[in-house]
């Protein structure tokens, strides 16, 4: 045998030798320590406490189940669009009464007045809205409406009066508006003033502001326009009247008359869109942005937590796209596309824009008859 493989014998006696006298090991068990402290995850966010309020509100206004409407923005085919939405999607009815502004006003104040409380919210024109506000029946909604912590989404301050009484869910702009079949494109009147030209003259029609409150919202920014009271005079004396705003628009589509003034953009909207030849011009003293349609919860309201509820939807992207897409008007935010068709929109960069001063002296205004006077219209 060779040296080298004598000399590994050895050392393999040797290895199993000492194997054999070691003693023998323990079954294993893993090693008792103590446990590490984990990595801190990151805890879903607490629920907000806001968001769970709101969320009581919305199932208290599923049990109230109804909402009592005095309305004028809510009427006919579009608002049974907007009601309808909202009741398939929350279960709420809505109750509309229409009618006469100012007949819907007396009945709410007489019925508060006997201690009956029948009407959750009103809309109308913002002077009407104040007309409520000023007589203590309504109740303050800024703090009520988690709406409103969008910011920069809306096209101006959804409230008019620092209290937060009255919520703005459309716009509404004034401006010139031509018959296009008979108005010569070149030949549009190019500001207010112009309207008073003798070419004119029998061919320009407003609703009266005995009656309608139209032509007053121009009255009320008149200094802001580089007019005044001698302007009206004027102008009451060479155009036709019409009772109301609608029978205005009607005798422009109908071409049984030129211009219309204010032609208001969302009452143009529906007409253009259904193919009258209906189109608003921006005059270059600028357009009169008047706020829309403003909505007021009467105080001692039966169903509270329902009608916050639909007023703070109608504030939403969604309900308010809604709003703007049946009734053709401004929207009040501007975070979608405005539907109105273009023959309806009015220019805002010179735009002039109504304050709550604005809102309070229409109503005054129209009650006292001021400007029917100035223009000797009734």
């Amino acid at each position: 045998m060779k040296k080298s493989s004598i000399q590994w014998l050895i050392v393999l006696v040797a290895i199993l030798s000492l194997v054999g006298c070691a003693p023998k090991a323990a079954p294993f068990s893993p090693p008792k320590t103590t446990p590490t402290q984990a990595s801190p995850k990151s805890a879903a966010p607490a629920p907000d406490a806001s968001m769970a309020e709101w969320a009581k509100v919305e199932e208290a206004a599923k049990k109230e189940g109804k909402i009592t409407a005095f309305t004028w923005g809510f009427a006919g085919t579009p608002g049974d669009k907007i009601v309808d939405v909202f009741k398939n999607k929350y279960g709420i009815e809505i109750e509309r009464v229409t009618g006469l502004t100012p007949t819907l006003i007396e009945r709410i104040k007489t019925d508060s007045a006997a201690g009956r409380y029948v009407v959750d919210l009103f809309d109308a024109a913002p002077s009407s809205a104040y007309a409520l506000k000023a007589a203590g029946l309504t109740e303050p909604m800024a703090a009520q409406l988690p709406v409103l912590k969008e910011k920069g989404v809306y096209s101006r301050e959804p409230f008019w009066d620092t209290e937060g009484h009255m919520v703005l869910n459309s716009g509404s702009g004034y401006g010139i508006g031509i018959n296009t079949k008979l108005v010569p494109p070149g030949q549009e009147p190019k500001s207010w003033r112009e309207l008073l030209d003798p070419k004119w003259t029998g061919k320009v029609v407003f609703a009266s502001p005995t009656t309608a409150p139209d032509l007053i919202n121009l009255y009320v920014v008149k200094e802001k326009l580089g007019l005044d009271d001698n302007y009206f005079r004027q102008l009451g004396k060479q155009a036709r009247v019409a009772p109301t705003g609608r029978d205005a628009a009607g005798l422009l589509s109908r071409g049984e008359t030129y211009i219309w003034i204010p032609g208001s953009s969302s009452m143009a909207a529906p007409m253009v869109m259904e193919g009258a030849p209906i189109k608003l011009l921006t005059p270059s003293e600028g357009a009169v942005h008047a706020g829309g349609t403003t909505m007021v919860r009467i105080k001692n309201a039966p169903h509270p937590n329902a009608t916050r509820f639909f007023m703070n939807w109608l504030l939403t992207a969604e309900g308010n796209k809604i709003i703007s897409d049946a009734r053709g008007s401004m929207p009040a935010r501007k975070d979608f596309p405005n539907p109105q068709p273009e023959a309806a929109r009015l220019n805002w960069d010179k735009g002039v824009y109504q304050q709550i001063e604005d809102v309070m002296a229409i109503s005054k205004i129209q009650t006292e008859k001021t400007l029917s006077k100035i223009m000797s219209v009734e």
